[in-house]
């Protein structure tokens, strides 16, 4: 341990936890390793301790830089935290979202290191702000699919295959619920009926098999009511990937998850305006085409565009390396100490308040980050150190 950094505060926020736990609980312990005191956990979580004074100030490693906008944002600012972005939603986008909505002036103007996943997104940004504070720096969590991190995930793995066996992966990315068709693109409430049917349609003409089929919903989606279909919602993505014999989704980045990890992805194309849809399309071959090999000319288009839309995927630890690296050059030392204060009742109440006079489902906000993934969370940063503790669906470590 460095004792140097020992009141050198680092917040990594984490908002869907089976999306983003894990390469944030990795980058978590690379640090505290290095004896900075870490906090890990819930997004809002975090943000409130830090308004009501409980948190000095530190480095912020967010998942998105929406919260620039926000009325409070600038008092994190003037309290001496700084801010540092990964975009967790940035490998598949179009410009027009994507500096309408998840960039902006305030962000340019007030995130310290914005890293980029890849050169796609990267020149989407600057060509918008050019004064963005960028660094291209991969995501930790594509890399996680590759071998060397299978150890991370071999407690994961032999659950899911002791359990299934051979299997076939179908991931959902079209049943959330109804409000958010509020806030999407035109015809994507008709896109996911599409894909409901044809899914219904597979498991159909697929009833006698020697496979097993699991269903593994999108963190954000509602409960299904399929009565004969396996349904399992346990942890990230990539043991499911990596204990599978090919994956089935629809309009999701699984495909591209499954190209890293050497694993087919099968589809059911459609003619679609949205640039996301059609780009992780690319990466999924038809199901009508399922008995066909893939063509080595597909292959190396795919990998030139994997190239453009993350750097760094052949490496296991470059992106964790070039954003720790960074984080700790911004970290500073805060002569001011955690205070005991706990409001985590209070922002649930709070939340709660507000979902309910917006009309809208509480539910869908507090599955993205449960108890359960904090349980999950213990058990993994147990494996790798023992000083941390757990309070409010935050994790604080100090080696």
């Amino acid at each position: 341990m460095n004792k140097s950094n020992k009141y050198k505060y680092i917040y990594i926020f984490i908002e869907v936890a089976k999306r983003e736990m894990d390469s944030r609980l990795a980058l978590a312990l690379h640090l505290a390793k290095k004896g900075y005191s870490v906090m890990v956990g819930e997004k809002n979580q975090l943000l409130w301790n830090m308004y009501f004074n409980k948190y000095p100030p530190g480095v912020i490693f967010d998942k998105c830089a929406q919260i620039a906008n926000t009325p409070n944002f600038e008092k994190l600012i003037k309290k001496g935290f700084f801010y540092t972005v990964l975009d967790e939603e940035g490998l598949i986008t179009n410009s027009e979202y994507f500096t309408s909505s998840r960039f902006s002036k305030n962000a340019e103007k007030y995130v310290a290191a914005n890293f980029v996943v890849g050169e796609h997104l990267n020149n989407i940004i600057l060509n918008a702000y050019k004064n963005a504070k960028n660094i291209v720096s991969g995501n930790p969590r594509y890399a996680m699919l590759l071998s060397d991190w299978k150890h991370w995930f071999s407690y994961e793995y032999d659950i899911v295959k002791t359990k299934y066996n051979n299997f076939v992966l179908l991931v959902s990315s079209f049943n959330p619920y109804p409000q958010v068709y509020k806030n999407t693109i035109s015809g994507m409430k008709e896109i996911d009926e599409f894909y409901k049917q044809k899914l219904k349609e597979y498991l159909e003409s697929h009833n006698v098999s020697e496979l097993n089929f699991v269903l593994r919903p999108h963190p954000s989606d509602q409960p299904y009511d399929y009565q004969e279909l396996q349904i399992d919602d346990r942890f990230n993505i990539i043991p499911w990937i990596n204990a599978s014999e090919y994956i089935v989704n629809a309009k999701c980045t699984t495909s591209i998850e499954a190209f890293i990890a050497g694993k087919r992805a099968y589809t059911w194309k459609m003619s679609t305006k949205e640039a996301a849809y059609k780009l992780a399309n690319i990466f999924a071959d038809d199901i009508s085409d399922f008995e066909k090999p893939v063509l080595d000319s597909v292959n190396y288009r795919r990998k030139q565009i994997l190239n453009n839309l993350l750097s760094f995927n052949d490496s296991p630890f470059d992106a964790l390396n070039i954003i720790s690296t960074k984080i700790e050059e911004l970290s500073f030392t805060s002569t001011k100490k955690i205070s005991k204060l706990s409001i985590h009742r209070f922002l649930h109440l709070k939340n709660r308040i507000r979902f309910l006079l917006k009309g809208d489902n509480y539910i869908r906000i507090t599955q993205k980050f449960t108890e359960r993934d904090i349980k999950y969370a213990q058990q993994k940063v147990s494996k790798y150190v023992n000083n941390f503790v757990i309070k409010d669906k935050v994790i604080e470590i100090n080696c």
